[in-house]
């Protein structure tokens, strides 16, 4: 319980320092701008089948972990 607590203040006193920082403002390099300008995607489409069967078992799984 001590260490909680601890590590509690802890955290709670480095974020209330990082509070009155000045904002970061990150640069982008020309290099790098086409990454964000276009992206890699292989794929966005997920089969209509394979989603509804990941969702069944993804809640066949965690509802009786989750006693629901």
């Amino acid at each position: 319980m001590f260490v909680l607590c601890l590590s509690r203040d802890f955290l709670h006193c480095s974020l209330r320092f990082t509070e009155f920082l000045e904002p970061f403002e990150r640069v982008i390099q020309p290099e790098e701008l086409w990454l964000y300008r276009n992206p890699l995607v292989e794929s966005d489409h997920i089969p209509k089948r394979v989603m509804f069967v990941s969702t069944h078992q993804c809640g066949l799984v965690l509802y009786p972990q989750l006693g629901i």
